[in-house]
């Protein structure tokens, strides 16, 4: 399991292979693609996921050869082509430093986005939480909205 911490600015952050050039295919236009569950726009090659806390910042675990082993609120669940063998987990201001790359073997995986504390942040708690908080304290709290990715190829 990789775990990552990603600033969802726009309420939103992208999965895709890494050669694709996802902002110049019109399908994932949010304003004119057709959305799917949750909002979410997709291709064959990125999924764009809709997030709702109000603060951007959430977990991303991300699972190979697994299969969800807890209920999460939400699951999407759609076949992505890696023909790069790179997927990328980004979002609208990450410069590519700020990406997370994971390498795998190219082809085709089934992969489910599945999402918990839909909505909730550090501040939909009566707990005073500090705002800048180190990564691997954050990763501790499932309160706050976070995805697990669950990537398993397809034969």
């Amino acid at each position: 399991m990789k775990v990552y911490r990603i600033f969802a600015d726009h309420y939103q952050f992208y999965i895709y292979d890494s050669d694709y050039d996802h902002y110049s295919d019109e399908r994932l236009n949010w304003v004119s693609a057709i959305a799917k569950d949750f909002g979410y726009i997709s291709t064959e090659k990125a999924i764009y996921v809709k997030t709702v806390s109000d603060l951007n910042d959430h977990r991303i675990r991300v699972f190979i050869n697994q299969e969800p082993s807890i209920s999460y609120e939400r699951v999407f669940s759609t076949n992505i082509e890696l023909e790069s063998g790179k997927l990328i987990v980004s979002a609208p201001a990450n410069d590519e430093e700020n990406d997370f790359v994971l390498p795998l073997e190219p082809g085709s995986y089934k992969i489910s986005v599945c999402g918990n504390s839909i909505g909730k942040d550090m501040f939909s708690f009566d707990t005073e939480y500090y705002e800048e908080m180190e990564d691997s304290e954050y990763f501790k709290h499932d309160e706050f909205e976070n995805y697990d990715i669950y990537l398993n190829k397809c034969n």
